[in-house]
């Protein structure tokens, strides 16, 4: 069995500007960059970097955004699982700032608007585990896809990656995830925010108390820090410059993915994810390609 990475795909316009605009402001953009990305995307490519086989269930619209995002996921080894005839894809607008930090301006587009056939017609047995994130719970098709993890992946591994969307998931949804126990993966301001604790040693015991389970926040250049089995525990980052910071989280969960479907322990995947979240803000962009990654020598 391998594991299903689910979510969006979608075509990001990376714009890289000295600072943010504040309103009424007038910025210059200093290079424009397109490129495919979306978390379950970046995720999903490097499992295929660490060579890890793996589904990659995105769903595809009509439109030219989505002509695009399917030529270029093909390129990439990668089959449409979903195919919609009603609405074209999303892009998205990524402000990277000099010192590498992002911001983000989403347009949504079918990706996020889950119906309950397409997720029928997915055979979940040929899966060990599954990976989600926040973009595809926090609407209204929310209720369809958690429905869907109670009944078919219950007994699974189910890696959550909330991302910013954190906030705007409904009480009730969250509650319902988080019952199912699932690897939980945030940033440490998604974890403050979300747990209103005001250090992310509370932040993180707060959040294992409802799921039992490992809970990983990234912190920066400083590496992560995890709970497994009530202990927490810190693993440091490696110091690198920032190109830019966008993918590096959705990175870093497709390399925990990769080395716990390897067998590695939690630690040594996370050692192993921040090696590789490292390498990814050093390019433009969210994604590393096949032949540069193979470079970096990096393997499980």
């Amino acid at each position: 069995m391998k594991p299903l990475i689910f979510g969006s795909a979608v075509i990001d316009e990376i714009l890289y500007i000295n600072t943010l605009p504040e309103s009424g402001d007038d910025v210059e953009c200093t290079l424009r960059k397109t490129s495919l990305g979306g978390c379950a995307y970046n995720t999903a490519c490097m499992l295929r970097n660490l060579n890890i086989p793996h589904d990659l269930c995105t769903p595809i619209g009509t439109g030219d955004y989505a002509a695009e995002i399917e030529k270029r996921l093909h390129e990439n080894g990668y089959n449409t699982m979903i195919k919609d005839l009603e609405k074209d894809n999303g892009h998205c607008i990524c402000l990277v700032e000099s010192d590498g930090e992002r911001s983000f301006i989403t347009i949504n587009g079918v990706e996020i608007e889950i119906k309950k056939e397409w997720l029928e017609n997915i055979n979940t047995e040929e899966y060990s585990s599954i990976c989600i994130n926040g973009y595809q719970v926090c609407r209204e098709s929310g209720d369809i896809v958690v429905s869907w993890l109670e009944e078919k992946w219950r007994n699974k591994k189910i890696f959550f990656a909330p991302g910013p969307q954190i906030n705007d998931i409904s009480e009730d949804i969250m509650k319902r995830i988080l019952s199912l126990s699932p690897i939980m993966h945030i940033n440490e301001k998604e974890a403050i925010e979300f747990t209103k604790e005001n250090t992310i040693e509370k932040a993180i015991q707060e959040i294992y108390k409802i799921t039992s389970n490992t809970v990983i926040v990234t912190i920066g250049f400083d590496g992560a820090m995890y709970i497994e089995n009530g202990k927490i525990s810190k693993v440091d980052g490696f110091k690198t410059e920032a190109v830019d910071t966008i993918g590096a989280g959705d990175g870093h969960i497709g390399a925990v993915i990769a080395g716990v479907e390897s067998g590695l322990s939690i630690h040594d995947s996370i050692v192993l994810a921040n090696k590789v979240a490292s390498e990814i803000i050093k390019v433009s962009g969210a994604v590393i390609s096949y032949d540069e990654f193979k470079k970096l020598g990096i393997n499980i």
